[in-house]
C-alpha cells in the first residue's frame, strides 16, 4: 500500500533523543504514560481555519479513538493456510480471504471506520497537512498523478489520485502508542518492546482505497467502478507539474472513481513479516466488487533480479501475479499487434512494477509494492531510487527489509550516514510524522540536492529552534519520483549522532550504504 502525503519535513527532538540514548534496556518493554490523550487531530485540510471548507456540510471524521490496551490476538482466517510453500493456490486463496476481511462491514457504512459493526477501522493522523492533506468530504489524500496514456490508451488528461487507508485494531493501538502525547510523537513506540525490531502487531492489517480523477470514457477499466464526490485539486487537466508547483492549489467538488484497493498484512509467519496485495478495477469481470480482480500478492523484494534477467527467463520468486487479471486487463488492449499474455514482461509493465514486480495501475512501474514501503522510517528518505539510476543502483530499494527494521539507501560516504527508526512498512505513519515536525518546528533548513547515487554530505545546520536537531524536507509521494531533497542536520556533532545511534539498544537497523 502505497503511500499519501507529499512535501514532508521533519524535526526530532534533540533532548528527548539524548535523554533515551542514556537510557538503559534492562526491561523488555518499556512503562506507558499513565494514560494517552486522544481526540485531538485534526480530521482534514484546513479544519477549524476561518477557510474551513467543510463548514455547514458533513465532513469526514478521523478515527482516532485508539485501544488503550493490545487487543489479544485474533485467529484470522488466513492463518488456517500453510504458507510455507507459497503455492498459486494458496496465495490466491489468501488474498481473497484478505479482501473478505477488508471489506467485512465497510461496504455497509461506506467506508467509515468507526462505525463499522464488524470492526472499527482506524486512521492514521496528521495526514490533513500540506496541500495534499485530507480533503473534507471522505478524507481522501492526493498522491502520484497518473500520466496521459498512463492508465490507457484512450486517457488524454492527467488524472489526479486521491486515497484513504485505514488500520485494524492491531495497527490502531500501535498508532496510539507512538501518539500516546498527540505533541510528542514517539516512533520508538510503535514496538514499545525495546528488545525487539519496531515492528506493528502480529495480525496487523490495513486497506487502502485509491481513487482516480480519471473518468470511464477516457479508462474504460473504470466503467461502473464506485464514484465518490470529493473535494480535489481544481486545476486545469493538464498542467505541467502541478502537485508540486503549485503553492495550496484551490479545490472543488468533482467526481473520482475507485481503481485501485491495497492490502497489506503483518504476518509473522512470513520471511519478512509482511504480505502486501493489490486490487484494481476492471470492468466487467464479475459485476460490483468481483470487478475488482486481484492483481497478485508479494511476501519479499527478490534482490538482485533485474528487467534483463526477467526477460532472458528469470522468475521472481516472491510473488504471485494473477493470471486472471493479466487475461481481464487484455480485454482492453487496442493494440492488435501486441504480444500475447504469455509474454507479460513485454506487455505489462505498464501496470507492474520494476522488473514485473507486483504494482498496481496508480502505483509507480519504477517501484513495487513492497520496495516503496519498506523504506518507512524517520526521518524521511527517498522512496524510489533517483532518477537515471542504474539497474545496479535501482537494486538498493529491492532488498529484503525485515519487519521493523529501519532501511537506509545508498549514502555518498559513511561521513553521509544518519540513524533512522523504522515505522514498519507504513509510509503513511512516518508520513504523518514529518507533516507534524514540518507544521510545529519553526526553523531554518538548509537544503542539499540527492545526487544520482545518493545524498551527498549533510552539512551541519544552524537550527533556529532549540526543539529540533534532525530535519529532512523533501518533496515525495508514496508511489511516484519527485525532485528529492535530503538535509540530515547534528547538533554537538559526532558526541550526539553517536548517541542518537544507540538510543534503540538490540533493535537491528539496515546496514548503512549497502547493497545487497
Amino acid at each position: 500500500m502505497h503511500h499519501v502525503v507529499r512535501g514532508t519535513a521533519l524535526c526530532i527532538v534533540a533532548l528527548a533523543a539524548v535523554a533515551a540514548a542514556q537510557s538503559t534496556h534492562a526491561s523488555s518493554t518499556t512503562s506507558p504514560p499513565a494514560s494517552c490523550t486522544r481526540g485531538m487531530f485534526k480530521s482534514y485540510h484546513l479544519q477549524g481555519q476561518d477557510n474551513d471548507p467543510g463548514k455547514g456540510a458533513t465532513t469526514f471524521q478521523l478515527s482516532q479513538d485508539y485501544p488503550e490496551s493490545k487487543p489479544p490476538p485474533e485467529q484470522l482466517p488466513w492463518h488456517d493456510l500453510d504458507v510455507t510453500a507459497m503455492t498459486d493456490d494458496v496465495a490466491a486463496d489468501y488474498t481473497d480471504m484478505v479482501f473478505s476481511y477488508v471489506l467485512d462491514g465497510n461496504l455497509d457504512v461506506d467506508w467509515v471506520a468507526q462505525e463499522n459493526q464488524v470492526r472499527t477501522w482506524y486512521h492514521a493522523p496528521w495526514l490533513d497537512a500540506t496541500k495534499f492533506g485530507r480533503e473534507y468530504v471522505h478524507g481522501l489524500t492526493r498522491e502520484r498523478d497518473a500520466q496521459p496514456h498512463s492508465l490507457a490508451p484512450e486517457q488524454t488528461d492527467l488524472a489526479q489520485t486521491w486515497s484513504i487507508g485505514a488500520f485494524n485494531a492491531p495497527g490502531g493501538w500501535a498508532i496510539g502508542q507512538m501518539w500516546c502525547d498527540p505533541t510528542k510523537p514517539d516512533p520508538d513506540r510503535l514496538n514499545p518492546d525495546q528488545r525487539a525490531p519496531n515492528s506493528l502487531p502480529d495480525g496487523t492489517v490495513v486497506f487502502k482505497l485509491l481513487f482516480t480523477s480519471a473518468d470511464p470514457s477516457q479508462v474504460p477499466l473504470l466503467e461502473g467502478t464506485k464514484a465518490w464526490q470529493a473535494d480535489i485539486a481544481d486545476l486545469p487537466p493538464n498542467v505541467a507539474g502541478s502537485t508540486t508547483t503549485v503553492a495550496d492549489p484551490p479545490r472543488s467538488l468533482a467526481t473520482v472513481h475507485l481503481l485501485q484497493i491495497d492490502v497489506a498484512v503483518r504476518d509473522d509467519r512470513m520471511p519478512l513479516g509482511w504480505v502486501f496485495g493489490t486490487f484494481a478495477h476492471v470492468a466487467g469481470s464479475g459485476g460490483e466488487w468481483n470487478d475488482m480482480v486481484p492483481v497478485g500478492l508479494q511476501w519479499g523484494n527478490d534482490p538482485g533480479v533485474t528487467p534483463d534477467m526477467v526477460a532472458a527467463g528469470e522468475t521472481l520468486q516472491d510473488q504471485w501475479i494473477n493470471p486472471r487479471f493479466l487475461s481481464e486487463i487484455a480485454r482492453f488492449d487496442t493494440d492488435p499487434a501486441a504480444p500475447t499474455p504469455d509474454t507479460m514482461a513485454d506487455r505489462y509493465f505498464g501496470h507492474l512494477g520494476w522488473a514485473g514486480r507486483l504494482a498496481g495501475p496508480l502505483d509507480n512501474p519504477l517501484s513495487s509494492c513492497m520496495s516503496c514501503h519498506m523504506t518507512a522510517g524517520v526521518p524521511a528518505v527517498p522512496i524510489v531510487p533517483p532518477a537515471g539510476a542504474t539497474d545496479r543502483d535501482r537494486l538498493a530499494w529491492f532488498v529484503d527489509t525485515p519487519s521493523g527494521v529501519a532501511f537506509a539507501p545508498p549514502m555518498s560516504d559513511s561521513a553521509g550516514a544518519f540513524v533512522r527508526v523504522s515505522t514498519d512498512y507504513s509510509l503513511q505513519l512516518s508520513m504523518g510524522i514529518g507533516n507534524f515536525y514540518a507544521t510545529t518546528c519553526q526553523a531554518e533548513v538548509a537544503r542539499e540536492q540527492v545526487s544520482p547515487r545518493g545524498p551527498e554530505r549533510p552539512s551541519p545546520l544552524e537550527v533556529a529552534e532549540s526543539n529540533c536537531d534532525l530535519i529532512t524536507e523533501g518533496t515525495s509521494t508514496t508511489k511516484g519520483v519527485s525532485t528529492w531533497w535530503l538535509v540530515a542536520a547534528v547538533i554537538g556533532g559526532f558526541a550526539v549522532a553517536t548517541l542518537i545511534f544507540y538510543r534503540r539498544g538490540g533493535r537491528p537497523h539496515e546496514p548503512q550504504g549497502a547493497i545487497t
